[in-house]
C-alpha cells in the first residue's frame, strides 16, 4: 500500500509540474496550426501541450506522448483507489452478515452444499433440468 501511495504521489507531482506550465490560453488557431508549423511547434516543444482552436472554441488538445502517459497513469491509479474504496465499502456494509471460511472448513461446506443439491445437480447433468 505504501508503494502505491508513493507511486501515486510521484505521478501526481510529475503531472502537476507539467500541467502547471500549461494553461488553457497557450493556444493556436486551426489555420495557424495548418500554415505555420514552426510557430506552434516551439510552444509545443516547450510546454508539451497546446490547445488548438477553431473559431475561438477548443477543437483539440495536443499532448506529447510522455504527458499523455503521465495522465493515463494518474487516471489508472485513481481508478484503482476508487475500486479499493468501493470494495472496502461493500465489505463494511456486509459486516457481520457474511461468514468467511477457508481451508478444510470451506471444503466441507462446499461438499455439504453439493450433497444437499445432488438431485438438482444430477438433473442438470442428465439434461432434465
Amino acid at each position: 500500500m505504501k508503494e502505491e501511495t508513493t507511486k501515486m504521489l510521484q505521478i501526481a507531482k510529475d503531472l502537476d509540474r507539467v500541467l502547471s506550465e500549461f494553461v488553457f490560453g497557450n493556444h493556436i488557431g486551426l489555420a495557424t496550426f495548418q500554415r505555420e508549423p514552426k510557430k506552434w511547434r516551439s510552444i509545443f516543444d516547450k510546454l508539451g501541450a497546446i490547445e488548438v482552436l477553431d473559431r475561438n472554441e477548443t477543437y483539440g488538445l495536443m499532448l506529447k506522448p510522455e504527458i499523455f502517459d503521465l495522465m493515463r497513469d494518474y487516471i489508472h491509479a485513481l481508478e484503482e483507489q476508487l475500486e479499493e474504496a468501493q470494495l472496502d465499502l461493500l465489505f463494511a456494509r456486509r459486516g457481520e452478515n457474511m461468514k468467511w471460511v477457508s481451508g478444510e472448513e470451506l471444503q466441507k461446506s462446499a461438499l455439504e452444499s453439493f450433497d444437499n443439491r445432488i438431485d438438482a445437480i444430477r438433473g442438470l447433468l442428465d439434461g432434465q433440468q
